[in-house]
């Protein structure tokens, strides 16, 4: 199956919404839950973690420890491990257009650069501080 993903690099955690780890049969482990905070300081509990996920991108096959979320505006959330496990580099370019380089976790010679977008999201609510 393939889905689009939200590579967040001040995310910690790689997550994947429940309906999609419902309708892959996902086996998450119950007794790996964690406590999430999310951008407006709200918490919420993960339901489970699915260890040593194999996930893909391109021909490169990667594995994760993926936790199920309830609700969330994505279907995957990539995050620091994510990033790590594949030694990704991120190029912003002028026109908005962002490359995603990613290596091969098994043979870091064997790299595939990818093209993403940014995305335009809308924001119910926004708090602003100012000093």
């Amino acid at each position: 199956m393939t889905e689009a993903a939200v590579i967040n690099s001040g995310s910690q955690i790689v997550a994947i919404r429940k309906d999609l780890a419902d309708s892959l049969a996902m086996k998450p482990n119950p007794s790996a839950t964690l406590e999430m905070e999310v951008a407006n300081s709200a918490t919420s509990w993960m339901l489970g973690c699915v260890e040593y996920l194999t996930l893909q991108i391109g021909n490169i096959p990667f594995k994760v420890h993926a936790h199920i979320i309830e609700d969330a505006p994505f279907q995957v959330l990539l995050g620091c491990p994510f990033q790590c496990i594949i030694l990704s580099i991120l190029e912003d370019r002028p026109n908005g257009r962002i490359d995603l380089t990613i290596r091969n976790p098994h043979d870091c010679a064997h790299q595939l650069t990818v093209t993403a977008y940014e995305q335009c999201v809308q924001v119910r609510y926004m708090c602003i501080l100012a000093y």
